[in-house]
């Protein structure tokens, strides 16, 4: 009975090993499918040498003898047919413990509008680093659960920077366990969410106002830390020296994306937002808070914003560092002292632009701003901050605001925005370094297509080399259609370089030089360059002390009319006499297309020295 037993024991011990290993042979193991995952992945995008990769290293680890089939004839569709070129504009991979920081490479391109990793245990900070330099596109990225990252940030020599995602919107870097750093430049994002983070200590987030933050778990990310990095508690004490008009225009602003907030400050909920502290102090200063919500609420186009009622009688003389204390005050790290503040409570129009700049970060409504006779001044620069991220605004009003060589900060912006398309800066006592770095920007910049820069006095000094600036500018421009440089004491030593631009120019259409002092040899070199290149159809010389009151000057402008491609031409208001009336018709009649504006002098003297005959 004994041996039975034991026999019959050692018969079941055997049938269960064999059970067991019968299982085993129809499993396949993590590894395989995972390499597997990724072999279909690469084959999706395209990735031909990456797929045959990831299919050998899965047929390695096979175990089902219908698996091995499968794998071997994906493999020899890679080597017979044509694999699709077109990349995924969607990653997500899931669950794959094999993938590390080389494999992801291949999967990552300039186009990629969502990522994720989750349960992604190899991911490391250098592959976070690494998405920020291809995926210039990213709108979605989660790092769910990805146990080995420590920091999302770039290290440099002697610092640690930023990581920059310009577009991305959705950030989910939750249940990372390790993670203990996080600084990101995100000026479109609006939800990021970091649940059970609870070793995140430090954050610098540079992001809208108006981005929602769910950080549920994590211990140290609170509204504390938040107002600090975001800079609250600078911008409430700035709103504090705004009147009424001034803080109903900066709710305007952030109206669209903030309007819950605005209509409820004091509602809490599990998503932290950063302004709500900034929104409750706007609306303190703001007389008939109710009828202006009101009106708020039954507003339905927020896409053209004009503040123009602030004049700029009264200012006082700026002090030396006000410019130094605006950038102080829009640097969230910064604490203002009781100078800066005294300072800012004396120019509340300029330290205005810092909250105006911040709100315009979030608001990606509007298309159409007019801040003309603002005394904006020195603030320009902080202005010119939001315009390196802002993808909505297409029309600026920015004239008398008494910018001066200020606006080379905002010139610089012009080179990375790609959206601005009308702009004026008239009457603005621009200097010499700004034109320089608007030329600058200009032989870039591939959006603006309307300039106004009138009535800033450019010319009338050879040794500024403002016109040359331009000149070579219009070289490169390929964008621009209309320039306004009337009323800038250009005279006609300075009208070769403008001429040397528009030789090379294919785009512009309308230049208006009115109110200068080019004379007729200045207008014949502008036209002798519409000659050569065929593009510009209007031209404005009215008010250009041009003579032409002799036989051999009619001519010459009759021979520059027949040759150029100009469809309007307005030579009011100069020294052109009545002899020249007969030519200028005859040019007009042979080209129908063209209208030639001009006040006879002499004509008009005649006429007055009748008139006053008759009255007595």
């Amino acid at each position: 009975m004994a041996l039975r037993s034991v026999s019959s024991s050692s018969s079941a011990a055997s049938s269960s090993c064999s059970s067991s290993k019968k299982e085993e042979e129809t499993q396949e193991t993590p590894a395989f499918e995972e390499y597997y995952t990724l072999g279909c992945m690469a084959e999706t995008n395209g990735l031909i040498s990456d797929s045959s990769k990831y299919f050998k290293k899965a047929l390695g680890l096979v175990k089902i003898e219908k698996n091995r089939s499968v794998v071997q004839a994906r493999l020899d569709f890679l080597d017979s047919a044509f694999c699709p070129s077109n990349r995924s504009k969607e990653v997500r991979l899931i669950n794959l413990s094999v993938l590390n920081h080389s494999q992801i490479k291949p999967f990552l391109h300039q186009n990629l509008l969502v990522l994720v990793f989750h349960n992604c245990s190899n991911i490391i900070n250098e592959t976070i680093v690494l998405v920020a330099e291809r995926c210039f596109q990213l709108q979605k990225l989660s790092l769910n659960n990805c146990s080995k990252l420590t920091a999302i940030e770039k290290r440099g020599l002697m610092s640690k920077k930023v990581l920059v995602f310009l577009e991305l919107e959705n950030l989910d870097i939750s249940d990372c366990s390790q993670l203990k750093t996080v600084r990101l430049h995100a000026p479109n994002l609006k939800l990021f969410e970091t649940y059970d983070n609870r070793n995140l200590i430090e954050m610098v987030l540079e992001a809208p106002l108006s981005t929602e933050i769910v950080a549920k778990g994590s211990l140290h990310v609170n509204i504390d830390l938040l107002e600090k990095r975001f800079g609250i508690e600078n911008l409430v004490r700035i709103v504090k020296t705004l009147d009424s008009d001034f803080c109903k225009f900066l709710l305007k602003i952030l109206y669209p994306s903030m309007k819950e907030i605005i209509k409820n400050v004091d509602f809490h909920n599990d998503e932290i937002i950063p302004a709500r502290r900034l929104i409750k102090a706007i609306l303190e200063q703001i007389d008939g808070k109710e009828d202006f919500l009101q009106e708020l609420e039954l507003s339905r186009s927020f896409s053209e914003l004009r503040l123009t009622e602030q004049k700029s009688s009264g200012s006082k003389k700026m002090p030396a560092f006000f410019g130094v204390t605006l950038q102080q005050a829009y640097n969230a790290h910064k604490p203002l002292n009781e100078r800066d503040i005294t300072a800012l409570e004396d120019h509340p129009m300029e330290s205005g632009m810092i909250i105006v700049a911040k709100a315009l970060q979030t608001n990606f409504v509007i298309t159409k701003l007019d801040l003309s006779f603002c005394n904006i001044g020195k603030g320009i620069g902080i202005l010119a901050e939001a315009f390196k991220t802002n993808l909505t605004i297409t029309h600026l009003d920015l004239r008398s605001n008494q910018i001066e060589s200020e606006g080379m900060f905002f010139a610089q912006a012009l080179k990375i925005n790609a959206t601005l398309k009308y702009l004026n800066l008239s009457s603005n006592r621009l200097g010499r370094l700004a034109i320089m770095e608007l030329a600058s920007a200009l032989k870039i910049n591939a959006s603006l297509i309307s300039l106004d820069l009138s009535e800033n006095q450019l010319g009338g000094d050879l040794f500024n080399g403002n016109l040359i600036h331009l000149g070579e500018a219009l070289k490169s421009n390929n964008s621009l259609i209309y320039l306004n440089l009337s009323g800038n004491n250009i005279t006609f030593f300075e009208v070769n370089p403008l001429k040397s631009g528009l030789e090379a120019n294919q785009t512009l259409t309308h230049l208006d030089l009115s109110s200068n002092q080019i004379g007729f040899f200045g207008m014949a070199m502008m036209m002798q360059a519409l000659q050569i290149k065929r593009v510009l159809t209007h031209l404005d010389l009215h008010s250009n002390q041009i003579e032409c009151n002799n036989a051999k000057r009619i001519k010459a402008l009759k021979t520059l009319l027949q040759n150029c491609a100009l469809i309007e031409l307005d030579l009011s208001e100069n020294q052109i006499t009545e002899e020249a009336q007969p030519a200028i018709k005859e040019v007009e009649e042979s080209k129908p297309g063209l209208q030639v504006k001009v006040t006879f002098s002499e004509f008009c003297e005649k006429q007055i020295e009748s008139l006053e005959e008759e009255e007595l």
